[in-house]
């Protein structure tokens, strides 16, 4: 999906899906979640409130005693440091999740 998001962007190609960049960042993160509960049997979806602001959820994943919010997607990915071989998603997964 990361190499699709980046080929999307050169060619600011969001709008022929019909949606924007911010909007398919948003996407990518709930994708990234699902990626992680199907591969990994005691990882779950999880929704908590904001620890600052009362009444506002974010949604994100866990597993054991990590947690990992997606509440604001994957924003501005393509400016995210460190990402000069575009891939970040992987290497995160690997990092938090891969058992």
């Amino acid at each position: 999906m990361e190499k699709w998001y980046f080929e999307l962007y050169e060619k600011n190609e969001f709008n022929k899906l019909g949606i924007v960049r911010n909007e398919f960042e948003k996407v990518m993160a709930i994708y990234f979640g699902e990626v992680v509960v199907k591969n990994n049997k005691d990882a779950n979806w999880e929704v908590e409130e904001y620890p600052f602001v009362p009444g506002k959820n974010t949604i994100g994943v866990s597993n054991g005693f990590m947690s990992m919010s997606l509440g604001n997607g994957f924003m501005d990915h393509y400016s995210e440091p460190s990402n000069k071989r575009r891939n970040a998603l992987f290497r995160r997964y690997n990092h938090y999740f891969y058992n």
